[in-house]
């Protein structure tokens, strides 16, 4: 048998789940943009607006709310993602080739 035989002999004999495993992870960093899009248009919304804004007679909805606090809460995405990188190391290290 040959080292081409070979290897595609052992690709054929692995599980289904590592192949939808591998599709899962690929598909979780087209997640970030929709992460994003969503908080935008979360803090677009009129009941958002009431909780965390103030009132804004100049506004569409009569609400408005300050810079500051959309790049804040914008910002806890990036922070998310950079603790989130802390762990996946030791997380990687600890679990992985054994799932």
């Amino acid at each position: 048998m040959t080292s081409k035989e070979e290897e595609k002999e052992r690709m054929d004999s692995r599980p289904p789940t590592v192949d939808m495993k591998c599709a899962l992870v690929s598909v979780a960093n087209m997640q970030y943009g929709l992460d994003s899009a969503c908080l935008a248009a979360l803090q677009a919304m009129p009941g958002f607006l009431k909780v965390f804004g103030y009132p804004d007679p100049s506004a569409p909805g009569g609400y408005g709310i300050g810079h500051t606090f959309q790049q804040l809460v914008s910002s806890f995405l990036t922070l998310g993602s950079l603790l989130s990188t802390l762990f996946a190391g030791p997380f990687s290290h600890l679990y992985g080739r054994r799932i």
